[in-house]
């Protein structure tokens, strides 16, 4: 190789290396370090521009490249001569889009480049030349002289360094905050992503603090992650290494993010944390050149630089790192600048929008209250509790009557229209079934039955059942359910523990009941004589779950609450038109009081099969839909979805509902992709809702824009319901925590 041709090639550092690796992995975003700050009053472009000429010469790595050599694993440092010409005059204009053209004019160029305007002086670099602080440095070293550590040899002092212990600490720190990142980064939503759309959310300026401000400021970031996540978020901070000797005046890319190790604890006071987490990093400023990750990316990062005076510094982007979410801060002076940079491919603006809004409430507070412990702060913001008060608006005008009178109602419009379909059996009318609801009240009166007293339902899947769950409710009383498919000890257990004066039946002898029995076919010619409406507070029906420990629990249901939500369904997802709905799974599980009352009150049939879809048995339903009914509802829970899936094609049951109402059980995107995909017209919407609130108190309706994996939300409250989420404290929670239901 002749001298002309002789390439000086040194080895590219491990920081150098990462960012290659995280330029190559990730698209989108231009993988540079950028600066943008005022110049001061009378710089002229001459001056200015030897001066940076200056610097460039003193730091071989801002006119270095980073090459492929032949017989290199890695790639090379090509350092490379003073240009003649440093600095760009630009047009004034768009100071973001200035920003924008020298940060692609970095790229381009592959190495430092730096542009000003009458206002502003531009660096820009790729994130393997140089970090925030490198460009800091550069405006400090404007007006100076004197030799400074090339970064070429403090690459090869770095590999040095990272010694077989070096590797053993990385993998120490890997095994403690491993599966922390991977539970905060599900909790947190975040998502991997190849390619990057970064975002910027500017925070008020905060006065100084003194000395431990930034661990102030790492603090509270890592409490609102950890409080949101519901456990340690592994915060990982900017370390540089520049206080140590020899290297506060090294340009080039030295900083790493490091983790954070002592985990968040909630009982731990604002004070206290401050100094925990001023220990913690004094530790990894130790170990900087010691802690290499490769390429693994932190999703969640902190840092903070200052500006050397008398520089004004108003734009400081590094996108050399795959962040999800970075809070950095720069000082100037007595003030401190923080902004929030998030990549909307990993993280949802609206997550992000609140984090920002709910970090400046946390310093806020512990500015306050330094003594106050970290799960204690108050992260509720201004907006979110607004938002809180717009979840829950005021309940006004709440439906009145029972369920009872508004069949009644619908059967003096439509006497002759179907009520309850049974496939291959005879329709029974709304006029037929309004007389058995009558037939069934006038009986139980005369009986004593009134509001207060329990009425116990022992009879197959027919009308007479519909008709003595209404005639019940028409009487002022309420229902108990009990299915003659269960076993008898179970139907004896009820019993004892409801002990309802009256059992309806068909004859059947009822497990454990030793009071009243009444036949519907001994009642059908009473007549009912006309009786005043229970109160709102009154019981409409007890539904027995199986309870957490098993064992039934009875449920107390009020004809309010049964009203108020049998009128929002039938308002919400019955169409005019349709036919109704199947009522297919156990009239003791509360779902079928969406299947059987909606449609009923709505003035709409219920074909009523007669052995319910548990434990799998789909076959029956699955024909129904075959023969495109045409209902106005479908309500399944994820579970029967599930096997109608594995045993019908979604294509040939298209258009058999125009509203699948899922409930029950938690409910993913996954399993009603099919039908999202199969069936344009098909409304999905989750409800949600345990016994105790009337089957269902919040609904989220399935949209366009609703992602394709994951849980389906719950939504927001049902009219009349108001919902809250409480810590253990009974204190609401900000958005996006985790609580109970209230």
């Amino acid at each position: 190789m002749s001298e002309e041709a002789a390439v000086h090639a040194f080895r590219s550092s491990p920081m150098q290396e990462r960012s290659l690796s995280h330029a190559r992995r990730f698209a989108g975003e231009p993988p540079v370090v950028h600066l943008r700050a005022r110049l001061p009053a009378g710089l002229g472009t001459a001056r200015l521009s030897g001066a940076l000429r200056d610097v460039v010469a003193r730091h071989e790595i801002l006119r270095t490249a980073l090459r492929a050599l032949p017989g290199m694993a890695e790639s090379a440092q090509i350092i490379g001569t003073v240009p003649d010409q440093v600095l760009r005059v630009l047009p004034d204009g768009d100071r973001d889009a200035l920003s924008r053209s020298e940060m692609a004019m970095a790229v381009e160029h592959g190495g430092f480049v730096a542009a000003r305007t009458s206002e502003f002086l531009f660096l820009s670099a790729p994130t393997w030349c140089a970090d925030e602080p490198t460009l800091l440095l550069v405006l400090s070293e404007l007006d100076l002289t004197g030799e400074r550590p090339q970064y070429a040899d403090l690459a090869q002092w770095l590999h040095e360094v990272l010694d077989e212990e070096g590797r053993s600490a990385a993998d120490s720190v890997l095994g403690v905050t491993g599966p922390l990142l991977a539970t905060a980064a599900s909790r947190l939503a975040v998502r991997e992503a190849a390619v990057r759309a970064l975002a910027v959310i500017d925070l008020p300026d905060m006065e100084w603090q003194g000395p431990e401000t930034a661990a102030l400021l790492l603090s509270c970031w890592r409490t609102v992650l950890s409080r949101m996540a519901g456990c340690t978020v592994p915060v990982a901070v900017a370390v540089d290494g520049r206080d140590q000797a020899g290297l506060a005046a090294a340009a080039g890319p030295l900083a790493r993010y490091l983790p954070l190790l002592t985990p968040y604890d909630g009982t731990r006071t604002s004070a206290d944390d401050v100094r925990v987490i001023d220990a913690d990093w004094e530790a990894l400023r130790a170990q900087h050149a010691a802690l290499d990750f490769g390429d693994r990316p932190w999703p969640y990062a902190f840092s903070m630089v200052t500006v050397p005076p008398p520089w004004q510094v108003d734009g400081l982007v590094d996108a050399g790192e795959p962040h999800a979410l970075r809070l950095s801060a720069v000082r100037t002076g007595d003030r401190v600048a923080m902004r929030i940079t998030a990549d909307h491919h990993a993280i949802d603006r609206a997550p992000a929008a609140e984090i920002a809004d709910q970090f400046r409430q946390a310093v806020s507070d512990a500015l306050a209250r330094p003594t106050t412990p970290l799960g204690r702060l108050d992260l509720m913001s201004e907006r979110a509790r607004e938002q809180r008060a717009a979840f829950n608006p005021p309940v006004t005008g709440l439906p009145t009557g029972t369920i009872a009178d508004l069949v009644l109602d619908r059967a003096n419009r439509c006497p002759d229209e179907p009520a309850i379909l049974s496939p291959g059996g005879p329709a029974t009318t709304f006029g037929r079934l309004a007389d058995g609801i009558r037939a069934v009240a006038a009986a139980l009166l005369d009986r004593g039955a009134g509001p207060g007293d329990l009425v116990g339902v022992y009879l197959p899947r027919t009308a007479d059942l519909v008709m003595a769950m209404l005639g019940i409710l028409r009487a002022g009383a309420a229902y108990v359910l009990l299915d003659p498919a269960h076993p008898a000890d179970r139907t004896a257990y009820v019993i004892g523990d409801a002990r309802p004066g009256i059992c309806v039946t068909d004859g059947a002898p009822v497990p454990g009941h030793q009071g009243i029995t009444l036949d519907v076919g001994e009642i059908r010619e009473a007549t009912a004589p006309e009786c005043a409406p229970p109160h709102p507070a009154a019981l409409a029906y007890v539904m027995y779950t199986s309870g957490s420990t098993g064992r039934p629990k009875g449920v107390m249901v009020t004809h309010a609450g049964l009203t108020n939500y049998v009128t929002f369904a039938a308002g919400r997802y019955v169409t005019d038109g349709l036919s109704g709905a199947v009522a297919d799974s156990p009239v003791t599980f509360d779902l079928t009081v969406t299947s059987l009352l909606v449609p009923l009150v709505a003035g709409q049939p219920v074909t009523l099969l007669s052995g319910s879809c548990g434990l799998g048995r789909v076959d029956p339903l699955i024909e129904v839909l075959r023969g495109r009914p045409r209902l106005s509802l479908l309500k399944l829970t994820p579970s029967t979805l599930t096997a109608i899936n594995r045993t019908a094609q979604v294509g040939e049951l298209a258009g058999a509902a125009r509203v699948l109402v899922m409930g029950g059980e938690q409910l993913t995107y996954e399993s009603v992709e099919a039908w999202r995909e199969g069936d344009a017209e098909l409304r999905i919407v989750n409800e949600y809702g345990p016994t105790e609130t009337v089957v269902g108190c919040c609904v989220h309706e399935v949209t366009p824009d609703d992602p394709h994996i994951g849980p389906v939300p719950i939504g927001s409250p049902v009219p009349g319901v108001e919902v809250h989420v409480l810590d253990d404290r009974l204190d609401p929670v900000p958005v996006g925590h985790a609580g109970q239901i209230f």
